[in-house]
């Protein structure tokens, strides 16, 4: 073709060569283009070989043979032709020479391997169809557009065990952004995965994904008790599906135990804390926890925290120590609130016991691990703590939080009593960098009544006088 076209701009032969080539394809597909397309034309030339060949005699056999071989790409692609088929079929064998019975027997069993190869190939291209599909769904950032297309999916029959899974638990992923609207079909949903998740890929897929679903079911409710509902009920029914998917995995349990424990606080010491008259025997394991209906011998991070609570101090710093080392990396699980809820609470004990350090230590793990559980007095804590013990707090992660906190005195120049705890606490560290440590130690002892603190301001108002003349 280049000789053809010598002469002519390298442009020009392009666009000529880009036609001729897409003309070609567009035969050899077969669309319609007003012209025999290069199958039809091939069909056509077997058809008139198989006509004129009489396979009696030996050299006009061989010769047909011969001229079949150059079809080969041919009929691996597209298969064997009917008319070619039919006419080997039909042929009277008896009447055939040894040799050619040969090669019509050899053709015949090569063509029936070749037919099954092409029919597995395209019944798993049929199967790569739909998956590939399903999971293209996921690419599509409209969780409602994504929905339509996963329930026009869903009803297509067939499907494989893979493909029902899927479809079931990517509609998970669509419907828990409004679980208000879906929570019935969540949880039903949530228990169909029992029956679909069959290969260890899917249930691993469900296993990871689950965590997410259990934290919103579990904000649901808690909203869902705020609001005045009938909270208990609903655990109920999170509690039936919870026992039904046990055998892929516990995460939803482990969710219902959460719900009813913290949401009853039926053990231990509450936040004003008080005792509740349940404790001894929860602590030892012979009572449940709540009303759950779960056994806490199954989960014994329940146990730890309510034994930390009603062990000394000394006691209970050990057993938190011996279970951190066994603290899983897993994030966003039942097992990491209980983790987190420990820290929270023997951090607060710590500051009563005036282990500072261990406070500051305890209580700041727990912030970076808030959960609907926390209590908003860590915070505040923390903060006194950065005031009271500065040195001890600098270089740790929350003293940057705490400097950024001080920033909300600049709209408090008179230095005016505030409602916030956070203010306040901005205010009692302008009145210790003045010197004013008692004013300053007034203003925490009213935020944490019973903190004595004077003599701790008294010693930092010192520090920052010397810095300054120094």
């Amino acid at each position: 073709m280049s000789k053809f076209f010598e002469g002519l701009d390298d442009e020009g032969v392009k666009k000529i060569a880009k036609t001729v080539k897409q003309r070609a394809e567009e035969e050899e597909s077969g669309e319609e283009t007003g012209v025999v397309s290069n199958k039809e034309r091939k069909h056509e030339e077997i058809a008139k070989m198989c006509k004129e060949t009489d396979l009696r005699k030996t050299k006009e056999a061989e010769a047909f043979f011969k001229k079949l071989s150059k079809y080969q790409s041919h009929f691996s692609k597209d298969g064997v032709p009917e008319v070619l088929m039919e006419y080997l079929s039909k042929a009277d064998v008896k009447g055939l020479p040894s040799v050619v019975k040969q090669k019509r027997a050899k053709f015949l069993e090569k063509y029936a391997t070749t037919e099954i190869t092409i029919e597995v190939v395209e019944k798993k291209k049929e199967k790569e169809k739909y998956i590939d599909q399903i999971n293209k769904t996921l690419l599509e950032e409209n969780l409602q557009a994504r929905e339509r297309q996963l329930r026009e999916l869903e009803k297509i029959e067939g499907l494989t065990g893979v493909e029902q899974h899927r479809v079931n638990l990517y509609m998970l992923g669509c419907l828990a952004d409004n679980i208000e609207k879906n929570y019935s079909e969540i949880l039903r949903r949530i228990e169909k995965e029992v029956e679909l998740a069959q290969e260890e890929e899917e249930k691993n897929i469900f296993r990871t994904r689950i965590k997410g679903y259990t934290r919103r079911i579990i904000r649901y409710v808690h909203e869902a008790k705020k609001q005045g509902k009938n909270w208990r009920e609903e655990c109920e029914k999170i509690r039936e599906v919870a026992k039904k998917i046990k055998p892929l995995c516990n995460t939803l349990e482990k969710g219902a135990l959460e719900i009813c424990y913290f949401m009853e606080r039926g053990a231990g010491k509450t936040e004003d804390g008080t005792e509740n008259g349940r404790a001894d025997k929860i602590a030892d394991g012979t009572e449940n926890v709540c009303d759950a209906g779960i056994d806490i011998e199954e989960y014994p991070l329940f146990a730890y925290l309510e034994r930390i609570r009603r062990s000394p101090y000394p006691e209970a710093l050990r057993m938190y120590r011996e279970i951190e080392k066994q603290r899983p990396e897993e994030e966003n699980t039942t097992d990491e609130v209980c983790y987190s809820k420990i820290e929270e609470e023997l951090g607060h004990i710590a500051f009563k016991e005036k282990d500072y350090d261990s406070a500051i230590e305890l209580l700041e793990k727990a912030y970076y691990l808030q959960n609907m559980w926390s209590l908003t007095k860590t915070e505040v804590v923390l903060n006194v703590l950065s005031l009271c013990f500065e040195n001890r707090v600098r270089g740790r992660k929350y003293f940057e939080l705490f400097k950024k906190s001080l920033q909300g005195v600049g709209t408090n120049l008179l230095l005016l009593k505030t409602e916030s705890p956070k203010d306040e606490i901005a205010r009692a560290f302008i009145f210790l960098h003045l010197g004013e440590y008692e004013k300053s130690a007034k203003v925490i002892e009213e935020i944490i009544p019973g903190f004595e603190c004077r003599k701790l301001l008294k010693a930092r108002a010192l520090e920052y006088l010397l810095c300054e003349q120094g």
